[in-house]
């Protein structure tokens, strides 16, 4: 009986010390992507793209498709970064036929600001190492 709040303690702490770990990397993450697009403006306007991407294909899913604007928005974000959720499922050809192109060149589109970042943190990295 002795050991269980102890074993409490220590869970908790632990639990402290992972949390902060967590939030800590994320935090460093996120000044890293903050660098990369400070120095490199080619991430500025490939963000540029991607958001006009998604706002033309929300626009299109509300006109042709008639689903509400959270929806939409919700759709296109959700082809876009392939994740895939089949709540809904163009019923025109025309949705089809876009939702087709759009998820080839939408994924194309976020691949590669992902990797054009993770490229950026990694020059960057490399730049501090050699100073």
């Amino acid at each position: 009986m002795g050991m269980l709040p102890i074993m409490l303690v220590l869970r908790q702490s632990f639990g402290g010390i992972v949390m902060k770990a967590f939030f800590n990397s994320i935090y460093n993450l996120f000044k890293r992507v903050r660098e990369a697009y400070v120095t490199e403006s080619v991430f500025l306007v490939l963000t540029f793209f991607v958001l006009l991407f998604i706002m033309g294909s929300t626009v299109f899913y509300c006109v042709v498709e008639k689903i509400s604007v959270v929806e939409s928005f919700f759709y296109s974000v959700i082809v876009m970064t392939t994740l895939g959720a089949t709540d809904f499922v163009p019923k025109t050809a025309p949705g089809k036929i876009f939702t087709a192109c759009y998820s080839l060149m939408g994924t194309a589109l976020f691949i590669g600001l992902i990797t054009g970042l993770a490229q950026a943190i990694v020059i960057k990295e490399h730049r501090l190492e050699k100073k």
